[in-house]
């Protein structure tokens, strides 16, 4: 299908011109795929013109390229595919519509300098809008608190961690440490073998009483002493008779003359 579109282009924002004279321009499509913008008393920018090439039809806007108003030829070329410009899926014969822009963060600071139809003028503001370049807004960086600053990975591949300060000694001022209690060793002083000087307590020895030995002076209490009663000393009033009191016999020692027992 041959294709040869001509749309000129008139002033829609004041301002842009070059001294006292209005800018102008005109846009041509043709086979077998090739568009060129031509433009004048464009005054020179910090920043380029953009073309966009609009579709009524496809309620679509294609975003073609800049032109750069400095260059002396006044001429921009494209290559394009007619059948699918800039990649949009809309073909040259359904354009009817270009505008020439300054852009701008949004379609409220985008001004559009020339435009030119076709046919019938329309409104073309909501499609410019949707093929203005989107800015890329950086992610938003959050600052760790101070429990995610705290995390480490365990290592086991689970999802759990190991927060610092938890099986090791708090460095002073961030708070106390864990209670540690030590694994007894059975070759520390003091658990199983006698503590040496220095080293700690030894262990309390409780000695095991002599019953033969005397108590000695200052020790603790003597042995209960009964008196053997006098058989022949009559007894006080009220005192009584005495306890009898049977010794025991000693088995090893031998009876001496005279001593062995007698009648009962």
């Amino acid at each position: 299908m041959y294709l040869n579109t001509l749309i000129c282009l008139e002033e829609n924002v004041a301002g842009y011109g070059k001294s006292s004279k209005s800018p102008s321009g005109h846009i041509t499509i043709m086979s077998p795929g090739i568009i060129k913008c031509y433009v004048q008393n464009l005054r020179n920018l910090p920043k380029e013109y953009t073309v966009y090439l609009i579709s009524k039809s496809q309620n679509k806007a294609v975003r073609l390229g800049n032109i750069n108003a400095q260059d002396t030829s006044k001429q921009t070329t494209w290559k394009v595919d007619l059948e699918n410009l800039q990649g949009t899926g809309i073909k040259g014969k359904d354009i009817d519509c270009v505008a020439i822009v300054v852009e701008g963060e949004s379609i409220g600071k985008t001004d559009t300098v020339l435009i030119g139809y076709a046919k019938d003028k329309y409104l073309v503001t909501s499609m410019l809008e949707n093929a203005l370049p989107k800015k890329q807004t950086k992610p938003q960086v959050t600052k760790p608190t101070k429990l995610e600053e705290d995390y480490e990975p365990c290592g086991c591949g689970c999802e759990g961690g190991v927060k610092p300060g938890m099986n090791k000694p708090a460095v002073p001022g961030e708070g106390p440490g864990p209670v540690i209690i030590p694994k007894p060793d059975a070759n520390k002083p003091g658990i199983n073998k006698p503590a040496m000087p220095g080293e700690g307590p030894c262990p309390v020895i409780i000695p095991t009483p002599d019953m033969n030995k005397p108590a000695m002076p200052g020790e603790g209490p003597g042995p209960v002493i009964i008196p053997t009663p006098d058989m022949n000393k009559p007894a006080m009033p009220g005192e009584g008779p005495g306890p009898v009191i049977i010794p025991t016999p000693d088995m090893n020692k031998p009876a001496m003359p005279g001593e062995g027992p007698g009648p009962v």
